[in-house]
């Protein structure tokens, strides 16, 4: 996006002034712009969808959040009192930019401190009374139907597409070899009522990518702000209790939900989230359940859309060897054994 375009939309906020300098950010759902202008700085999104309606009822949800004592970085106003702004073939947002340490991958550079404040904010934000909302509830059954859909496409995708490069052709050689290698044990969960007893559990809003990428320790207050709420809904608890997990208490060789779990980190993260939530034994049965749906499902779902729709970027987090992929296919069992020996001590 050019500076002009960007300095008459900046307008529209009563922001005045030529755009010094302006950098596009990774992000899979929007269009995401760090913009410095006279010595301000702000985050622009382009939001990629087209039902008005439904992202200003987001944001006023984000708003209610903020005000229930929840980290995120503020929305501004437009001209006219609104959250968001229409301008030429696009729908923007304007955000309170937030002066951070920048968590990333591959360096997983997120310290123990700042996993176990990540527990906290992450049960706050579950903690949440149920907003009255248009938000929906996670469909697993729409998922699964949906993951069969594209394993079937994803299979013929690189018969007739020359134009893959050498190293994205190897990488779906070892995903072509991984689905094959866990369609026994995905047919089984196919076949089982959803997610175990996950779908009966505990629905709570859900932040749906609580992720390093959209955790910023503040530089000025020394808060951790919460960023990127486009994944928003009401899901299970758990389910996202073992998200944040995987996202954030890996060993960062590969996809969040094939690594392995790093024990330190998830002791840290979940002391966080112990102090204002009490787990139970059925909880962490839940949380392998979660793992092991994860493994064999959830992840395709996101990256074999983006992979068949020719966004490749994906690919770059999956691991050149399929050993490297299949920790969880043995070791739920372990995982649920740690959870309540070393890390859950009340259950």
């Amino acid at each position: 996006m050019n500076k002009d375009k960007i300095e008459k939309i900046l307008k529209i906020y009563n922001i005045n002034g030529l755009v010094s300098s302006v950098k596009q950010l990774q992000s899979f759902a929007n269009e995401v712009y760090f913009v410095n202008v006279s010595n301000l700085s702000f985050i622009l999104k382009k939001h990629l969808v087209s039902n008005k309606k439904d992202l200003l009822e987001r944001l006023t949800i984000i708003q209610e959040l903020k005000n229930n004592g929840i980290n995120i970085p503020s929305i501004l106003v437009n001209s006219k009192n609104e959250y968001i702004t229409a301008f030429g073939d696009g729908i923007y947002e304007l955000d309170e930019y937030i002066d951070h340490k920048s968590l990333n991958y591959p360096e997983y550079n997120i310290t123990l401190q700042e996993l176990t404040q990540a527990g906290i904010e992450l049960a706050k934000i579950h903690n949440t009374s149920k907003l009255q909302a248009f938000l929906k509830s996670i469909d697993f059954t729409n998922i699964n139907n949906k993951v069969v859909k594209l394993i079937d496409e994803f299979d013929t995708l690189y018969e007739s597409d020359a134009s893959i490069n050498e190293k994205t052709q190897r990488k779906a050689e070892v995903i072509y070899k991984f689905l094959e290698n866990t369609k026994e044990g995905r047919n089984e969960l196919l076949k089982n009522s959803l997610l175990y007893n996950v779908s009966n559990s505990d629905y709570v809003l859900i932040h749906g990518d609580y992720s390093l990428t959209n955790l910023l320790p503040s530089k000025k207050d020394g808060k951790l702000y919460i960023t990127d709420w486009d994944g928003m809904k009401y899901a299970p608890r758990m389910f996202e209790v073992q998200r944040a997990i995987g996202l954030l208490c890996s060993n960062g060789k590969c996809n969040a939900n094939l690594d392995e779990y790093n024990v330190d980190r998830v002791k840290a993260f979940l002391s966080g989230y112990k102090q204002n939530y009490t787990f139970t034994s059925r909880d962490i049965d839940i949380l392998g359940a979660v793992a092991n749906y994860c493994f064999y499902i959830y992840w395709l779902e996101f990256s074999l859309s983006q992979t068949i729709n020719g966004d490749y970027r994906i690919l770059d987090i999956f691991p050149n060897k399929l050993e490297d992929a299949m920790f969880w296919k043995t070791n739920v069992e372990k995982y649920i054994t740690f959870l309540k020996s070393e890390v859950i001590m009340d259950v």
